[in-house]
């Protein structure tokens, strides 16, 4: 989520963003003004955002805002990475999409190499991953992403050669 201070009916250039917690919930602190535009965007999407609501002053209390599933990519990939003696390894996982809004996000994986990385648009994808002393694997999709798809990339061997 992030906002932006408006004055004279422009949005400034000054940009406050915030996580959400597990109940999509979020705050800012009006230092900036009283007036402003919430922008509201899927991990990973910060460019193009889901939903951008009108000027608004800041409400004295909590307000909800409710984002239709249609509006969220929906698809994921998981895996595991795996060092030559097949045991999991740590490693920086990167996918990105071949989308008219190209998306990019890395996750770090569990200490038994174990990743999830979701909010994937429907598009084809391109996958790297880095694991220290070894050398970067690279690979692409075989077929795009398809909307609620959770595909499983299996195990990603990463040798020395």
């Amino acid at each position: 989520v992030s906002t932006r201070p408006v004055k004279d009916g422009v949005a400034a250039r000054v940009l406050m963003s915030a996580g959400t917690n597990s109940r999509g919930a979020f705050s800012f602190s009006p230092d900036f003004g009283q007036l402003f535009e919430i922008s509201v965007s899927a991990p990973g999407y910060i460019h193009e955002p889901l939903l951008t609501l009108e000027a608004m002053e800041i409400p004295d209390e909590g307000r909800d805002f409710v984002i239709l599933d249609d509006l969220v990519p929906s698809a994921g990939v998981f895996g595991r990475v795996l060092g030559a003696d097949g045991e999991g390894l740590r490693a920086e996982v990167a996918v990105t999409t071949g989308s008219s809004s190209p998306y990019h996000q890395t996750v770090r994986t569990k200490s038994d190499g174990t990743f999830r990385i979701d909010y994937l648009p429907d598009a084809s994808f391109e996958v790297s991953v880095v694991a220290e002393g070894l050398p970067k694997k690279e690979f692409s999709s075989t077929s795009p992403l398809v909307e609620d798809e959770l595909r499983d990339l299996g195990s990603i061997l990463m040798t020395k050669e």
